[in-house]
């Protein structure tokens, strides 16, 4: 099983991307947020879902391991195929998610193209099935409206590092050092998880 690719992008279509790894064209599924962070020609690494159809095997690629997660629990939901968990994440935020299940507000699912009245009340309740998998995992996403931590974010962006490689070292570096440690100490901490990945 595929779990993760490294290597050039050389195409970037909408909804996915062709990944050349050692001269091998890997094609791959990706949500709008994942699409818009790649660029052809760029190297990437891509965390990668494995899912088996009866076209054989279909790969869908994130940058950030939280939106993994998040589908790969979308994708246990009766009749929710990977297809339709993508378009959930590429007009979702992780924090719509996670306010559509603490609030029961169904208008917000209903915002995502193709999921009408009855296939939201079914997300809905899926969702608060699973919801302390799905809160959990809302939880643990980086708040860049933080000044603080969006700067040591774009400290990382500036040296080339995406947006969401950027924010997940960050908070893992916060995690360590604690929130209110200065934005340098913060940035070398993030490096230093980078390097070690």
């Amino acid at each position: 099983m595929i779990v993760s690719l490294e290597g050039l992008v050389e195409s970037v279509d909408s909804g996915s991307v062709v990944i050349n790894v050692s001269g091998i064209g890997f094609g791959v599924f990706v949500d709008s947020w994942t699409e818009s962070e790649l660029r052809p020609g760029v190297r990437t690494k891509l965390l990668v879902s494995s899912v088996f159809s009866e076209k054989g095997i279909e790969l869908y690629g994130f940058l950030d391991p939280q939106r993994q997660k998040i589908f790969n629990v979308l994708i246990k939901i009766s009749k929710i195929g990977p297809k339709t968990a993508l378009r959930l994440l590429s007009h979702l935020k992780e924090e719509d998610l996670k306010s559509a299940i603490k609030n029961d507000d169904l208008t917000i699912l209903q915002q995502v193209p193709g999921v009408g009245k009855k296939m939201a009340e079914r997300l809905l309740f899926e969702l608060k099935r699973l919801g302390d998998e799905i809160v959990s995992m809302t939880e643990n996403v980086i708040d860049t409206k933080d000044a603080h931590l969006s700067q040591a974010v774009e400290a990382l962006m500036a040296l080339g590092y995406s947006k969401s490689e950027a924010a997940v070292a960050v908070k893992a570096a916060v995690e360590k050092l604690g929130k209110d440690i200065e934005v340098e100490k913060i940035v070398k901490e993030a490096l230093r998880v980078i390097f070690s990945s």
